[in-house]
Parts: C-alpha cells; sequence; structure tokens
C-alpha cells in the first residue's frame, strides 16, 4: 500500500511534468508560428561522426587545449555556411557569425529564463 505522503508526491511530479510538456509545446508552437510568418528557413546541420555530438565537443576540447578554438570554429563555418545548428548530448545549439543574426541575438532581451530574439531581424 503507498502512503499518503508518497501518493502526494507522485502527484506533485505528475503536476508538474505537465506543466512542462504543455510550456515545451507552448514555446515551439510559438517559434513555428514566427518562423512561417517569416519565411525562415532552417540552418544547415553540422553533422556529428559519433552519437551525442562528443565528437564534436571532442574537437572543441582538442582545439581549445591546443589554442585553435576560432581557426575550428572558422572551419566549420565555411564547411556549412555563415549560421549553423549543432547538437550535443541532445541539445541543439545554434552558431552564427552573420551580422544581421548577430544585432537580432544582441538586440534581444534576456530574462534569466528565455532568450525573447528579435525573429523579425533573424536572416537564417
Amino acid at each position: 500500500m503507498v502512503s499518503s505522503w508518497a501518493r502526494f508526491v507522485q502527484v506533485i511530479c505528475s503536476a508538474w511534468f505537465i506543466k512542462i510538456c504543455v510550456h515545451w509545446y507552448l514555446a515551439r508552437k510559438e517559434i513555428r508560428a514566427i518562423v512561417v510568418r517569416h519565411g525562415c528557413l532552417p540552418a544547415p546541420r553540422l553533422r556529428n561522426q559519433r552519437p551525442l555530438g562528443l565528437d564534436r565537443l571532442e574537437q572543441i576540447f582538442r582545439a581549445d587545449a591546443e589554442f585553435r578554438l576560432m581557426e575550428l570554429f572558422l572551419f566549420h563555418f565555411r564547411q556549412t555556411g555563415s549560421t549553423l545548428e549543432q547538437k550535443f548530448l541532445g541539445s541543439k545549439a545554434f552558431g552564427t557569425i552573420e551580422p544581421a543574426n548577430l544585432e537580432a541575438i544582441f538586440s534581444s532581451k534576456f530574462n534569466g529564463e528565455r532568450l525573447h530574439l528579435n525573429y523579425t531581424a533573424l536572416h537564417i
């Protein structure tokens, strides 16, 4: 038999999980609407050779230790274009050297929880 305390914790955890899922769904829906409205194209993806992007992380750590990190980033931009998408440990990361995209990022508001980008100025 499950104690009332364990049941309470289970209900709280379930409610928290549902809240996170709803928040994630609404955020993705908002971003998709912006993408459609402005006709944004997806950024080219930097392909990983090993699962979870471990090869990219290894490259970054090795290049950093050899003081050639910027050279590695420039190599990737030359390979894919001025804006790119990468995946590390299941998380997406974007990189850009496109002046208009940098301006949009730097003119955006960050409240500590979420970056509020100026999507109208992004050129992907």
